[in-house]
């Protein structure tokens, strides 16, 4: 069936012109071509092959490039009838005129004759290649394609077919295009962007090269480059539907309705029956719960080609970005039905799966996509990581299946348990909703293990936590990346998110889903209220805040801290003026696929009201931080590191300056210079008594008490600095040591806890809840604190030992003197172990005699 768009008996009219003979006049030459294709003139292209006739040297090339423009304005039947005559009359054997004309086919649905076409290809090649015959630079490319598409070794592909190529012509547009194609294809957007960038300076501006680099700026998450890229390709040609349909990506994924149909309507004006854009369309209706529509428009992009896989692949990629897995999967199934060689989709299947906590159906695709195509960047590194993921401890109640590493399960294991109780039991009465799944939770050392649940490709060291719905992947408390968190926070923050995007159906904003897990994070323990900073305080006290509309792209951009604080201070102050009742009506609405602005408008206030409201109130709390504290960022914050004489002068003229303050805080401290250090953070204190940073005025006025020998001042400021942080790891750290020392058990137990709380895999924490224990004559928690010690890495055990043999001495004899000789073994001249080895000689029936 050939349903095509069709723009006019075009393809008569181009065979009765050539036949008749008309081939030089007024031609149509390849350079004019080039500038049409180049510009998007698709109409002036139509006109003249109505008109002109073309020259015979370059007509196959002139066709072709019409022929590429045709398809990319949607004027397919035009297009597949100019490839005919290309290859009826003018394509010979150059590959490259052959493979470019193969994809058009192949694209428009005549799989057949793109198969025969294919086989031409292969059988040229492979004559050219046995008569020792060259390939041009363009032909290196196309047999690249085709090496593409039977999953050769990318590496090879780039070695042996895009590298010569450029090589041979450092101007190829398809030799950059190709080899950045093939770079993102993997994932691999660093190297994909230096070929886009080599391209431009060489070959020069182009709407395909500069599309292509702003769509692997997006992808990267570099939001403002892809802009500047995508205007820079619609500057060069406005009918560039590639940028057109990455426009109308961005705003599915993180702006407006209105946006989104405007970007929308500016690819429908080129090409009404585009198959992407009506998948993303249909895909946005499902978001909206627009069902008829839903099938209608899927109706729609199916009439181009019927048995197309990749209608409903994209719908299911599509509603996958959005988590709407369970709305994903039917489509991706039926794609990989109706084509099982399109890995594609059987790998963002696998994915779903794996996302929705379908582990058996996941892995068995995932591992079914590596053994057809080993150069599948996801599957391997799925398969990689399942590796880790079986070697883990699982521990699994009626509503939670928890997976750590061993040493964490041992260590933390059960406290994580009870915090995922904890925030079921609250959440599910502040939302009013059940999760009714069970709950899969990772805990990974690596965080590029995270970044390979979310994208597929190993990461940086940006990511805690990350959860899909049913699925949240964290780092574990030992990570790098967690060193100075709070593991607890961040596991409380991403289970808001499991519950919020259950009772939303996935369909929350993610400017809401975030500010609900801020808030929940201050919930969970007041002194985790993320504070107003040097960054933040400007912007709320100048009322320069993101707009609601903005916000949920600004989690991908440079903005992304301030888009998390700004968020949980809405979601405050919506609890504080409507409620948790209207936020969970809110929530009711979006679950049925309402406007958040519509939903806002008839439980609390227009949305716009509540904006200004919000800014108010922001305003209010910036004036009201410290009043007398200059917040303001220097313009030469490098000079004033650099040089001490610079940022003394500048304090001079600036004497309030919170940045300064602390920068000659940290110089003073360097420098040990004490009452420097206590002159300028006792003024810093007095300005802003509520900070709890961890370079906070108490910080450096506790290391002045310390080394100045004050123990009873340095306890004072660190008691008073811990109300205003989550995780002021050095003063839970000094506490337990001043603790220990003056064997203060219930303040040691306290201090203790608290820094378990940030670093439960180190041995401070246990240590210190165990003394606390044993001074309280708590035996069987210090025993289970001492146990637990032993775990972590001690450079000294015997001492620990020799605790535990004293502890189990009455009950556990046996266990007892194994501890006892453990601890002779760690220090063999132990006096204290020795003594208490005699004295459990005679309770042991372990055949062991004194000697």
């Amino acid at each position: 069936m050939f349903g095509y768009r069709r723009s006019g008996p075009l393809g008569v009219i181009i065979l009765s012109l050539f036949f008749a003979g008309l081939c030089a006049a007024a031609p149509l030459t390849l350079e004019r071509a080039q500038q049409l294709h180049r510009t998007g003139d698709a109409d002036r292209a139509r006109l003249l092959l109505q008109r002109d006739g073309f020259y015979e040297q370059d007509a196959a090339q002139a066709l072709l490039l019409v022929a590429e423009l045709f398809y990319q304005t949607g004027a397919y039947e035009d297009a597949v009838q100019l490839v005919r005559l290309i290859l009826s009359q003018f394509a010979e054997d150059d590959l490259e005129i052959l493979g470019r004309c193969r994809a058009i086919l192949r694209e428009s649905g005549f799989p057949d004759e793109a198969a025969d076409l294919l086989t031409r290809i292969n059988n040229r090649a492979t004559e050219r290649k046995q008569n020792k015959g060259s390939f041009s630079p363009g032909e290196l490319v196309a047999l690249g394609k085709i090496a593409v598409e039977s999953r050769a070794d990318p590496v090879r592909i780039l070695n042996q077919f895009y590298k010569p190529a450029l090589k041979k012509d450092p101007k190829l547009l398809a030799g950059y295009l190709a080899a950045a194609e093939l770079s993102h294809s993997n994932q691999d957007y660093k190297y994909a962007a230096e070929f886009l960038r080599d391209g431009l300076k060489k070959h020069g501006p182009h709407a395909d090269l500069h599309f292509w680099l702003a769509f692997t700026l997006y992808e990267s998450n570099e939001m403002r480059g892809a802009a500047e890229e995508a205007l820079k390709a619609l500057a060069i040609n406005p009918n560039h539907t590639p940028t057109l349909l990455l426009n109308a990506l961005r705003e599915y994924a993180t702006g407006t309705e209105d946006d989104f149909v405007a970007a929308l309507e500016k690819v429908y004006a080129i090409d009404p029956w585009n198959q992407r854009a009506l998948a993303l369309e249909t895909a946005q209706h499902h978001r909206r719960k627009r069902m008829q529509q839903v099938h209608d428009t899927r109706d729609k992009a199916l009439q181009v080609w019927p048995q197309s896989p990749y209608v409903d692949y994209w719908i299911g990629y599509l509603l996958s970005r959005r988590l709407l897995l369970k709305e994903a999967i039917p489509y991706l199934i039926r794609a990989t039905e109706i084509d099982p060689d399109l890995i594609e989709a059987k790998a963002q299947l696998g994915l779903a799966y794996l996302r929705r906590g379908d582990e058996k159906r996941g892995w068995a695709l995932i591992e079914e996509v590596q053994q057809t195509d080993p150069y599948n960047v996801i599957a391997f590194n799925h398969a990689e990581l399942k590796a880790y993921i079986d070697a883990m401890t699982t521990i699994e109640t009626p509503h939670f299946r928890v997976r750590l590493p061993k040493k964490d399960h041992d260590l933390y294991g059960d406290r994580v348990m009870e915090l995922l109780d904890r925030a079921r039991t609250e959440m599910t009465q502040r939302y009013d909703h059940t999760p009714s799944e069970l709950t899969l939770i990772e805990f990974f050392t690596n965080t590029q293990d995270i970044n390979i649940r979310l994208s597929g490709i190993p990461g940086g060291l940006g990511v805690l936590g990350a959860c899909f719905g049913d699925v949240i992947s964290m780092q574990s408390a030992g990570g790098v990346g967690m060193l100075g968190q709070n593991w607890e926070h961040v596991l409380w923050h991403e289970y808001a998110h499991t519950v919020t995007l259950a009772a939303t159906e996935q369909r929350i904003p993610r400017w809401l889903t975030e500010g609900c897990s801020v808030h929940e994070e201050a919930l969970f323990d007041k002194r985790h209220r993320r504070p107003l900073d040097q960054r933040t305080h400007p912007i709320f006290a100048q009322g320069k805040l993101i707009p609601i509309s903005q916000l949920n792209e600004k989690f991908r951009s440079d903005d992304m801290m301030l888009a998390y604080f700004q968020s949980g201070r809405m979601v405050d102050r919506i609890v504080e003026k409507h409620g948790y009742e209207k936020l969970r009506l809110v929530l009711k609405d979006i679950a049925k696929g309402k406007l958040v602005e519509d939903s806002f408008a008839l439980h609390m206030e227009p949305i716009a009201d509540f904006e200004a409201d919000f800014a108010q109130i922001a305003k209010t709390e910036a004036d009201s931080l410290a009043p007398d504290l200059d917040w303001q960022m220097p313009s030469n914050p490098a000079l004033l590191k650099r040089d001490a004489g610079a940022l003394a002068a500048y304090l001079e003229q600036n004497p309030n300056n919170y940045w300064a303050l602390k920068q000659q805080c940290l110089v003073h401290g360097r420098n040990k210079s004490w009452d420097a250090l206590q002159q300028t953070a006792s003024h810093l204190l007095a300005l802003y008594p509520t900070d709890g940073s961890d370079d906070c005025a108490r910080y450096y006025l506790s290391l002045v008490a310390r080394f100045k020998n004050q123990p009873a001042k340095e306890r004072e400021l660190l008691e008073a600095w811990l109300p205003h942080s989550g995780s002021a790891v050095y003063a839970y750290e000094r506490l337990v040591e001043l603790n220990t020392r003056e064997e203060r058990w219930p303040e040691l137990l306290a201090s203790g806890q608290s820094l378990f709380g940030v670093q439960p895999l180190t041995h401070l924490a246990h240590r210190g809840m165990g003394r606390a224990y044993e001074g309280l004559a708590q035996s069987d928690a210090a025993i289970s604190a001492y146990e637990k010690l032993l775990l972590t890495d001690l450079i000294n055990p015997a001492d620990t030992h020799y605790r535990l043999g004293t502890l189990k001495s009455q009950t556990q004899p046996e266990a007892a003197k194994r501890h006892i000789l453990d601890a002779i073994s760690e220090a063999p001249r132990y006096k204290k172990a020795h003594h208490l080895l005699l004295q459990l000689h005679g309770k042991c029936s372990c055949g062991l005699q004194h000697r």
